[in-house]
């Protein structure tokens, strides 16, 4: 990138998208993409199974389990769109804290501006914490709601 790019960028943005996006990078679609093809090969496999067996119940069972898929996929996607969105503003405004203060660590000082900093820098971790955890839960939910099924049809 052109040094102008970078005259003019806060720079707590930039050491935000360096430090914490490509951890989250990792973790929110790397190894979920992992996960994907290893449980798409064991699908395919446990499904050329089931043809073999029963043509009929396979077809049944791919229906049910796919439109219930495709059912909670459409109900949390927007969802969880925003949220990813706010997720990314709220660590925005946590860094850019943390830069400001740091930066200004001898004005703060001498003005006792911490606690100022220090409740500014909670609420933006606080509300983080409340979407991270609240998109781990809205992930996990269609395995749960696929296991119900499964078993609930086992039975």
């Amino acid at each position: 990138m052109p040094y102008v790019y970078f005259l003019t960028q806060n720079t707590a943005d930039l050491s935000k998208n360096i430090l914490s996006e490509a951890s989250v990078l990792t973790v929110g679609f790397i190894l979920p993409l992992i996960n994907i093809t290893i449980s798409s090969c064991v699908a395919i496999g446990i499904l050329s199974m089931l043809l073999f067996t029963n043509v009929y119940i396979t077809i049944l069972s791919a229906i049910i389990f796919g439109g219930s898929y495709a059912l909670i996929f459409f109900y949390f996607h927007n969802k969880l769109k925003v949220n990813g969105g706010k997720r990314l503003e709220e660590n925005k405004q946590r860094f850019k804290t943390a830069g400001e203060a740091l930066g200004g660590i001898k004005d703060v000082k001498v003005t006792g501006r911490e606690d100022f900093f220090y409740h500014r820098y909670l609420k933006h971790s606080l509300e983080l914490s409340n979407l991270t955890a609240w998109s781990s839960l809205i992930g996990a939910i269609p395995k749960y709601f696929l296991e119900t099924i499964a078993f609930g049809g086992i039975v």
